[in-house]
């Protein structure tokens, strides 16, 4: 079953804010991971959550950037 919205194109806003997202995941993991001085976690620990929001930025980067411009989401 095809929705209503199959032949409706992404606007370049919403494509724009999904990578924006991605970018900010990506930014979070990087504070994360490179400063450990304001917050109170081991290094491991900074370094697993850390990698954590950048694998998932960069999955849902992936995601966007394969996905058909008429799919939503």
């Amino acid at each position: 079953m095809q929705s209503k919205f199959y032949n409706k194109q992404k606007s370049p806003p919403r494509r724009f804010l999904l990578v924006l997202r991605a970018a900010v995941f990506s930014l979070i993991g990087l504070i994360i991971i490179f400063d450990k001085g304001n917050i109170n976690l081991a290094a491991w620990q900074c370094y697993t959550i850390g990698g954590i929001f950048i694998a998932y930025s960069l999955v849902r980067l992936i995601t966007v950037l394969k996905r058909d411009p008429y799919d939503e989401p």
